[in-house]
């Protein structure tokens, strides 16, 4: 991904508020800077969904990140934003990015994914798919006002 996907990734990322965090120019160019890894999906030449991942024991504002950085000894990925446009979702384009990501994982001999889900307003897309992926949930904490599950899945060549 890179700053020419700005106004896409931006016209899903608010088609995609309150389960993902509003970004504007500012916020996409200091996550992308931040990212271990990040990802865009394409059908027919369009951006589909993206992802922005974090690696561990960054200065991060995120109150979910620190709480994994904080919890988890193992070395991590921390998925802090994943959204598919509305008219793409069901098609695929979510299990592409996470295959991405976990090859990726693998690779670089990471042993976690951890994420988090909207519980208020709850994200049941987000819960369904995460938990058939093989997520499981660590904890639930208030994050921003609103109540988050933490989840991760390890085993990731299990996977692959």
């Amino acid at each position: 991904m890179g700053t020419d996907d700005f106004e896409p990734v931006i016209e899903i990322n608010r088609e995609s508020v309150p389960y993902v965090f509003g970004l504007d120019a500012a916020e996409f160019s200091r996550l992308l800077e931040k990212c271990e890894y990040s990802r865009v999906v394409e059908i027919d030449g369009q951006i589909a969904g993206y992802l922005f991942v974090l690696g561990k024991g960054l200065e991060y504002d995120g109150e979910e990140y620190n709480w994994f950085c904080e919890t988890l000894s193992e070395d991590f990925l921390y998925i802090d934003q994943v959204a598919i446009a509305r008219r793409w979702k069901g098609m695929g384009c979510g299990t592409k990015l996470y295959m991405d990501l976990v090859n990726y994982a693998v690779r670089n001999q990471k042993d976690v994914l951890a994420c988090e889900i909207s519980c208020e307003p709850l994200n049941e897309d987000s819960m369904a798919f995460h938990g058939k992926l093989g997520f499981r949930e660590l904890s639930r904490i208030k994050a921003r006002d609103t109540m988050v599950s933490l989840q991760i899945k390890r085993e990731l060549y299990k996977t692959v």
